[in-house]
């Protein structure tokens, strides 16, 4: 934990971990030596310092957790990725896990038992919303958010953003997808028309989160 902040927010009775990180805070000197030269290589190629440390706090913490799982070194856990990108386990070991940042925050959800994906997003202003939500909207997402008081529709944008990017990642595919022909409702509870189960929370103020599994579970 001294890479950075990884702390257990909510535990799935399903058995879908789900664990909340800090990406401004750490040693970084400490992440630094958990990756291995191919992530070290990645991360030179940011621009800034503080997307690059962020990268390496995130990757160093997804090491960390991945290895108490597994039983071995942060440095043994053997990574690789899909067709579209998503980083999978090379062994598969039962074990499917999603990491997603925003800004300073991350999520990371670990699951033994079945495959997840998840995305986070800061609440925040947003320009352009209405044009946003046509071009990756269904038309009853974009209705929904038209119909809501003002101040909560930036909330309704991100929270439908999030469960539309949490669902894609458990697929694992990208979003080269006609992302208005899918229907995954603006909030928990939602009807929808994909097969997954889509729990969407603040995992703080401000800090929105969707969680997707393929099966239904309870969050306690």
């Amino acid at each position: 934990q001294g890479v950075t902040k990884c702390e257990p927010h909510h535990m799935i009775s399903c058995g879908v971990d789900i664990f909340s990180l800090q990406l401004d805070s750490g040693d970084i000197d400490a992440a630094r030596q958990i990756l291995l030269d191919y992530e070290l290589e990645r991360a030179a190629r940011f621009r800034f310092d503080l997307h690059r440390n962020r990268f390496i706090r995130g990757r160093a913490a997804l090491r960390q957790a991945l290895a108490r799982y597994l039983a071995v070194g942060p440095r043994e856990v053997v990574l690789t990725a899909s067709e579209f990108g998503k980083p999978l386990l090379a062994n598969n070991a039962g074990i499917s896990f999603n990491l997603a940042h925003s800004e300073h925050r991350g999520v990371l959800v670990v699951s033994r038992e079945r495959p997840v994906g998840a995305d986070i997003e800061l609440l925040r202003p947003l320009r352009e919303r209405a044009a946003l939500s046509r071009r990756n909207f269904s038309q009853v997402e974009c209705n929904d958010i038209a119909s809501a008081a003002e101040p909560q529709r930036d909330r309704l944008f991100f929270q439908c953003w999030t469960r539309k990017e949490a669902y894609l990642k458990l697929l694992g595919v990208g979003l080269g997808q006609d992302l208005t022909r899918i229907t995954v409702g603006v909030r928990s509870g939602a009807s929808v028309n994909v097969p997954a189960e889509l729990h969407t929370f603040d995992l703080e103020p401000q800090t929105i989160v969707t969680v997707a599994t393929g099966e239904a579970w309870e969050h306690r």
